[in-house]
């Protein structure tokens, strides 16, 4: 089970800040990505061909230690265009759904992810959020017409 950050427990969270990304996908964001998934159970090799079935990538199978596939991941995430990130998360939290509805004893799993990316998206000022496992635009009515 995932357990919740001091911050998730006592409900705080940092300010948002203004929307200033719309069309891409921010560094900090890309490595962020796998180890919020690490944290909801994902293990490298199990993360690896999502990652790479959603960026349409050939897995590299000279990489089969742990370490040399977490840096393939990490490869992958920078190498994508903006939006397969995005979808990236997306499959992510589709994959998420499947194993709460799966376990009987820990789940919520997807919730801590979302709040998690959530949190990282806003903190960055990506327009872009995850509701109910799916990639939607966040922001004024002006932004969303722009985005």
């Amino acid at each position: 089970m995932v357990k919740p950050t001091f911050s998730e427990r006592h409900g705080f969270a940092p300010q948002a800040v203004p929307i200033t990304i719309g069309q891409d996908a921010p560094a900090e964001l890309r490595g962020l990505i796998p180890r919020l998934a690490y944290d909801c159970g994902f293990k490298p090799e199990t993360l690896r061909p999502l990652v790479c079935s959603v960026a349409l990538r050939a897995q590299d199978t000279g990489n089969w230690s742990e370490p040399n596939i977490e840096a393939e991941v990490r490869v992958v995430l920078d190498q994508c265009d903006w939006f397969e990130v995005y979808e990236i998360v997306w499959a992510i939290a589709a994959r998420l759904e499947e194993w709460d509805g799966n376990l009987s004893d820990e789940d919520g799993r997807l919730d801590v992810f979302t709040l998690r990316i959530n949190r990282a998206l806003r903190q960055h000022g990506i327009g872009w959020q995850l509701i109910n496992g799916r990639v939607e635009v966040r922001g004024g009515e002006v932004f969303e017409t722009v985005a």
